[in-house]
């Protein structure tokens, strides 16, 4: 892996914004929108992420490539959906 690479662990999807982007909470508590290169994932509010590596790119962030991408919790095959708290849920 380059030094480009970034990495989250234990990001929960909030909310999936109108335009396609996300609205995530990254486990220190920061909330923010991101939106994928490739565009709109399957991703849904309550998908927890366990680990989240991309390249930050002007505007995106790339999660295709080697190194890079997701691993979201899973119960078998199926992604889990945790309780978004009502404190940082998405009132949009």
């Amino acid at each position: 892996m380059t030094s480009s690479v970034k990495s989250l662990p234990e990001t929960l999807i909030l909310a999936v914004n109108p335009d396609g982007s996300y609205r995530m909470l990254a486990s220190d508590g920061r909330k923010f929108d991101t939106t994928f290169c490739h565009g709109k994932d399957d991703l849904l509010p309550g998908n927890k992420l366990k680990e989240f590596k991309f390249e930050q790119r002007v505007g995106c962030k790339n999660i295709r490539g080697y190194g890079l991408g997701y691993v979201a919790y899973t119960d078998h095959g199926v992604r889990r959906t945790y309780p978004v708290p009502m404190e940082v849920a998405d009132v949009r």
